[in-house]
């Protein structure tokens, strides 16, 4: 499976006033400890706000991992928005992001799989 449902308005996070959590296999969200630092007072801060560097941590291979780096399911990956550490609304790489991300996690699958060479 590629997992590649989108952040919040595609309904693949979804915000609590507890945290933000993955909508479909409750995966663990990389994200700030407390809500209160989802947005920074300056709407046009330079840095950005948090809350748009939140989402789901991948190994090299773009499968989903706690922060220990673990993987919770063999043939799940993840590709797109749903990625964390990318502020792709402020550094305007959305496309980009999305179609790297999800070539290399359809190689990645497919080498698992078939355990042959990358497509």
């Amino acid at each position: 499976v590629i997992l590649c449902t989108g952040r919040f308005q595609g309904n693949g996070l979804i915000a609590h006033r507890e945290g933000i959590r993955e909508n479909v296999f409750d995966l663990p969200v990389a994200q700030p400890a407390h809500r209160t630092k989802w947005y920074e007072l300056d709407f046009f801060n330079p840095n950005g706000h948090e809350i748009n560097r939140t989402g789901i941590l991948v190994n090299d291979r773009f499968q989903p991992v706690d922060t220990e780096n673990r993987t919770r399911f063999d043939h799940l990956y993840a590709a797109g928005s749903i990625l964390a550490e990318n502020d792709w609304l402020r550094l305007k790489s959305g496309s980009g992001l999305s179609c790297i991300s999800a070539v290399t996690a359809v190689d990645s699958f497919h080498s698992a799989v078939k355990g042959g060479n990358h497509v």
